[in-house]
């Protein structure tokens, strides 16, 4: 079944995925493919079964290698904080990011943390962010997200000139 699982989720005949995926019994984590896995954690995202899509997604992390592309560990680790972030657990899902970026030093992570931040109104956690940020300005300074972000975080705290710095900031590097 999960063969076809997957051969459906290629196919993007999301609807028969969905009545394979409920046809499933207890499926064994250890013997599915983290593609497989993907694939049933995405599924329970659609159907807003948070729950079960972070219990996938939390077995995708614990996948994860020094061989994993960057963009899946990224992935997974969002996902998965979002799976805690709609069950209501905006500090745990934070957490998650934070970790993530302390194990992966992968930039995405820490801009997902800090939008996070911003998104569930936690200014001291996202001034938190910004001084980790500082520690490794070099992996930031040409990032136009980060910038966005630093805008952004500025007209909430009604800094608006500090803003203005920002995007224009955010400008000078996205025309470069």
């Amino acid at each position: 079944r999960l063969a076809r699982l997957q051969v459906l989720w290629e196919l993007k005949d999301k609807e028969q995925a969905k009545a394979v995926m409920a046809s499933l019994e207890n499926p064994v984590l250890a013997e599915m493919t983290p593609y497989q896995l993907e694939i049933l954690a995405e599924l329970h995202l659609q159907n807003k079964d948070y729950a079960q899509a972070q219990q996938y997604y939390s077995h995708l992390v614990q996948t994860i290698t020094e061989k994993t592309p960057v963009a899946t560990r990224t992935s997974y680790y969002t996902r998965l904080a979002e799976t805690q972030k709609e069950q209501g657990d905006d500090p745990g899902a934070l957490q998650t990011l934070q970790s993530a970026w302390q194990a992966t030093h992968e930039p995405d992570l820490l801009l997902n943390a800090l939008q996070m931040a911003m998104d569930t109104h936690q200014p001291e956690q996202a001034n938190d962010l910004l001084k980790q940020v500082a520690q490794q300005e070099q992996l930031f300074e040409m990032n136009g997200r980060y910038w966005l972000l630093r805008g952004q975080l500025a007209i909430q705290q009604k800094q608006p000139e500090q803003a203005r710095e920002y995007y224009q900031h955010l400008l000078l590097v996205e025309n470069k």
